[in-house]
């Protein structure tokens, strides 16, 4: 069984007005186990504002595989899921990004950077789900890993030894992407396509590339 809660995400403790719903919501819950034969999220539920529901038969047999709660983002609200589960997608990530669909592992990075920016995770289980990103070839992950990124960026290089570790690991991130992007840009690609290419060239010079710097 799946035990899902809902909560109010209010990463900067502002004070809201009062609610007669007490900020709960009808949420839509759509599930996509590692196993589906159907690689489309089946809607399997709705919390009809209540704090928390269980869906049975919605988890996977085994708990070494992964599950997606609002997979392509069809729904708006953020999805936190327990270590076990966060771990088992990290796992896929590395393996074969390309299982979740570009949506999806867009989502994956920004909810777990803006749960970390919040205190609820740490920037580590961030950093976490972004390790496979020296394999991603679509534009909107990178750009919202290097939203979230900047801030964290100006802490670390305030310090000689963090800079350098920081510089080291987003230049072997990005090296294959600046590598297969190059300078040159074609325009004719889609927009998102041009942002990274953009965005590889200044992450592999900001982090001394070497061939990045000399081309420069």
């Amino acid at each position: 069984a799946l035990t899902v809660t809902q909560s109010h995400f209010n990463p900067n403790n502002e004070d809201w007005p009062p609610s007669d719903f007490g900020y709960s919501w009808n949420v839509p819950v759509s599930v996509l186990t590692e196993n589906d034969n159907d690689p489309d999220a089946k809607l399997v539920a709705w919390m009809d504002r209540v704090p928390a529901i269980v869906i049975e038969d919605a988890m996977p047999s085994n708990a070494s595989e992964w599950y997606l709660v609002n997979p392509g983002t069809r729904f708006f609200y953020r999805v936190q899921y327990d270590a076990q589960n966060m771990a088992n997608i990290n796992r896929q990530l590395m393996d074969d990004h390309e299982a979740f669909d570009v949506e999806t592992r867009a989502a994956l990075i920004e909810d777990t950077f803006a749960f970390a920016r919040a205190e609820i995770l740490t920037e580590v289980d961030a950093f976490e789900t972004s390790l496979y990103l020296d394999a991603e070839t679509e534009g909107i992950p990178w750009l919202i890993f290097d939203s979230y990124t900047q801030y964290v960026e100006r802490l670390l290089r305030r310090f000689p030894e963090t800079d350098e570790l920081y510089k080291s690991f987003i230049e072997y991130l990005i090296s294959p992407v600046y590598e297969w992007k190059g300078w040159e840009i074609d325009w004719d690609e889609p927009i998102y396509q041009t942002k990274l290419q953009q965005l590889a060239v200044d992450l592999a010079c900001t982090n001394d590339h070497a061939d990045c710097l000399d081309t420069a």
